[in-house]
């Protein structure tokens, strides 16, 4: 859990810096957003893949495996990009862009984590540890 909140924290704030480059250049806010959502999210998927759930590397995980996973992560990111999208437009109507932004984050980071334990960085069934239900 710690990982995955150094990640995520360093994501948020790559996604918060670059939303304020873009607005610092006349970029509107919500497509601001959504592309440093976009770049931070493909910055997180490497962190996620060599840091976050290194644990669940496998010998077995080649390219096809990779992409496989690569593929699944940017499906889990459409679903939190909607989420921050969303919490970060209604937000920006009452407080600024970055703390709209930061409030986005955090209330995405829920459902990425579910997303990325349950399904993109889960491990294969060969190597999952059966659990005895009387211990």
């Amino acid at each position: 859990m710690l990982r995955f909140a150094l990640v995520g924290g360093t994501c948020g704030l790559i996604q918060l810096g670059l939303l304020h480059v873009l607005v610092e250049a006349q970029v509107q806010e919500n497509l601001a957003n959504l592309a440093a959502f976009a770049i931070s999210a493909q910055v997180n998927f490497i962190l996620s893949q060599f840091f976050t759930w290194r644990d669940r590397w496998t010998t077995g995980l080649r390219p096809p495996r990779l992409i496989s996973r690569l593929f699944l992560f940017n499906g889990s990111v459409a679903t939190t990009g909607v989420v921050n999208q969303s919490v970060f437009g209604l937000a920006n109507l009452i407080i600024g862009y970055l703390p709209a932004a930061a409030l986005g984050i955090a209330v995405a980071a829920v459902t990425n984590f579910f997303l990325n334990d349950r399904i993109v960085f889960r491990l294969p069934s060969s190597q999952r540890v059966a659990v005895n239900p009387r211990l």
